[in-house]
């Protein structure tokens, strides 16, 4: 069971059956902030196409770029050196357990989930990899993810930290596993699986989009190309590449009400993406969706993709359940 410090094996030697022993009736079922989160066997993540071998292997935080207040892109690189492949549209895994100082706790009622947190971090990788003469990606030793600062976390509020007065805050312990994941508008050839796409993004969701659009861009690639973002205040500048290079951007803000409002220069509307706003892409059903976001935004858009009749299997989604 890789990545796991703690195994606690049980062995059952037999067991009595009692009907109806426990005379309780459940009504609705809500999780309790103490359910750890499930980790998986080596051959369940090698089915699901995640690594399953251990490869960390020491990583540098090196540069930090500040995007808005309170999101900014982060380079990290391997030391010694060391490279690795990486595609457009992967995330990498960091482990950050070196630097948890806590303590044994049974409970902890101010952040039930902190017991649970083993420190690993997954983010999209938002530069793009370097192409050789023959046009293939060359192995990274350096590579950026877009990392917005969450309220009350354990690792992003960290690298905020550094990246705000690094000369008071020494390197950071970090050991890279690796990177992962097939959510990419390329074939193995390095060519655009559909002439025409739709991206959906929500949030910092947004991340493998601005990689796969850099690689557009670099190979010059010609393509019919329509952006869908859902974002709450600062995060609708992280649009601003799309919109610069003149792509069809719908831009939504979710954090006020109203029709349409020009924020810092991005127009957006001032509502959630609805069902209307998803019927009303050009060419919808010729087209290969990518949908990136919060569980419940990707949900609820599935289910407007259904209702506009995309077929499912034009429908790609990232995960970042590890």
């Amino acid at each position: 069971m890789p990545h796991t410090t703690l195994i606690t094996r049980i062995l059952v030697t037999g067991f009595t059956y009692v009907d109806a022993g426990l005379n309780l009736m459940a009504t609705q079922a809500q999780y309790s902030p103490y359910n750890p989160p499930i980790h998986f066997l080596a051959s369940e993540l090698h089915q699901q196409g995640k690594l399953a071998q251990d490869t960390r292997q020491p990583i540098k935080l090196v540069e930090a770029k500040r995007e808005t207040p309170d999101i900014s892109t982060f380079t990290f690189e391997l030391s010694d050196g060391a490279t690795f492949d990486v595609l457009p549209g992967q995330h990498a895994i960091f482990d950050f357990s070196a630097e948890n100082t806590n303590q044994y706790r049974h409970m902890a009622d101010d952040n039930p989930q902190s017991l649970n947190d083993d420190y690993i971090r997954s983010w999209t990788i938002s530069s793009v990899p370097d192409i050789d003469g023959k046009g293939e990606y060359a192995p990274s030793s350096r590579f950026s993810c877009t990392i917005k600062n969450k309220s009350g976390g354990a690792i992003s509020p960290m690298l905020h930290r550094w990246a705000r007065n690094r000369s008071y805050h020494p390197d950071l312990n970090i050991k890279f596993i690796g990177a992962e994941g097939d959510f990419t508008c390329f074939d193995e050839h390095h060519n655009l699986k559909y002439e025409k796409l739709l991206f959906i993004a929500g949030g910092v969701g947004i991340t493998p989009f601005l990689c796969m659009l850099k690689v557009i861009q670099k190979r010059k690639v010609k393509v019919d190309l329509v952006l869908l973002f859902s974002a709450r205040g600062e995060e609708v500048q992280l649009a601003k590449r799309f919109l610069e290079t003149g792509t069809d951007a719908r831009i939504f803000d979710t954090e006020r009400d109203g029709m349409v409002e020009k924020v810092n220069y991005v127009e957006a509307f001032q509502r959630r993406i609805e069902s209307e706003d998803i019927a009303a892409v050009p060419a919808l059903k010729e087209r290969g969706v990518y949908l990136c976001g919060p569980t419940e935004f990707m949900n609820a858009v599935r289910s407007y993709l259904e209702q506009a009749g995309v077929n499912p299997g034009d429908v790609y989604s990232e995960s970042f359940t590890f």
